[in-house]
């Protein structure tokens, strides 16, 4: 147990990538999870000590995945949101309500 919670401080203070940087928006911070998890083998629960350092390592091993999850679900927000503007655009100039011209 003291192995895995070792590992996963290893692994929350290395350098992230951009991209699981994005992962771990949103949710618990892994550090803020290994210190309470310092804190719960302090005071003698080894159970929720191990239970906490396995989260906060397997979420941050998620994190790259979670980050790729996140930007394509904003690639295809903005690709829907430029085909319904475009459509948009179109309807509005086969109406001709924007091309107004005054006549004497």
């Amino acid at each position: 147990m003291v192995a895995a919670y070792i590992a996963a401080r290893e692994r929350a203070a290395a350098d992230r990538s951009p991209l699981e940087e994005v992962g771990l928006l949103g949710g618990r911070e892994p550090d803020a999870m290994l210190t309470e998890a310092q804190s719960l083998f302090a005071d003698g629960d080894l159970v929720g000590a191990a239970e906490l350092s396995a989260a906060a390592s397997h979420r941050l091993e998620r994190a790259a995945t979670d980050g790729v999850v996140r930007l394509a679900a904003v690639l295809v927000l903005a690709g829907v949101l430029l085909v319904v503007g475009v459509r948009q655009a179109r309807r509005r100039g086969a109406t001709g309500t924007d091309r107004y011209t005054a006549r004497p």
